[in-house]
């Protein structure tokens, strides 16, 4: 009988290091529209890095910093809807403490380093065959 895979788990040996791994739900047809939504006004039509395409957050365009050229509200935004799609992980502090996990406390977020969190929002635009489970 089928079975609808809307979780995922994912390997982050390089935000993580070896044996690390976060549990994602994958985003739904029109949360990616909403997405792509920020995209297209961070990359209106005739801006020269746009080229005219709408590309999800892996293939968007970015600034010198390696962000999508979104303003901090449009970030945190995204930020949030990102982590509510995290569901667990096996995830430790600079001490090598287990960070909480992201259901039981939502504030964690604040936690992670800029690499985590880029990493986070980069798994979650994958499709799910472009993700190892």
């Amino acid at each position: 009988m089928p079975k609808r895979r809307t979780i995922i788990k994912v390997a982050c040996d390089e935000v993580q290091g070896e044996d690390s791994w976060v549990e994602l739900r994958v985003f739904t047809y029109m949360e990616m529209r909403e997405r792509w939504a920020f995209l297209d006004r961070a990359n209106p039509p005739g801006k020269e890095k746009a080229e005219g395409k709408r590309a999800d957050l892996i293939e968007a365009e970015e600034d010198e910093d390696g962000l999508p050229d979104l303003t901090g509200e449009e970030m945190e935004q995204m930020a949030k809807e990102n982590f509510d799609h995290v569901l667990a992980w096996n995830w430790v502090d600079d001490d090598g403490d287990p960070l909480p996990q992201p259901q039981e406390r939502p504030g964690v977020l604040e936690l992670l380093n800029a690499a985590e969190t880029r990493f986070l929002g980069r798994a979650l635009s994958r499709s799910r065959s472009d993700l190892k489970n």
